[in-house]
């Protein structure tokens, strides 16, 4: 079994929603993809197990009453790794 984790460490006022998507397409909150909120501007996206499918371009959005910021990044899965991603953005 591979772990694997994608991090968006941001700053904005709270509260901020945070939406992450794989190549275009929205990642539901589920066991094999959870969102994980660490309460100090750090949101998670951990991968339970990790196959050369997820392989793509990872997005975090974050949204709050004041707008919304957008990052990404690139995952590349070969073999057995683990791996950690970090994502910075800021919004108001």
């Amino acid at each position: 079994m591979t772990k694997c984790g994608v991090t968006y460490v941001g700053s904005g006022t709270p509260p901020l929603d945070v939406v992450w998507v794989k190549d275009g397409v929205e990642i539901p909150d589920c066991e094999d993809f959870r969102y994980v909120d660490r309460g100090d501007g750090r949101f998670e996206l951990r991968l339970a197990d990790v196959f050369p499918q997820d392989s793509g371009t990872y997005s975090c959005e974050a949204y709050n009453e004041h707008g919304e910021a957008v990052t990404s990044s690139t995952l590349s899965v070969r073999g057995n790794v683990a791996c950690w991603c970090s994502l910075h953005i800021a919004i108001a």
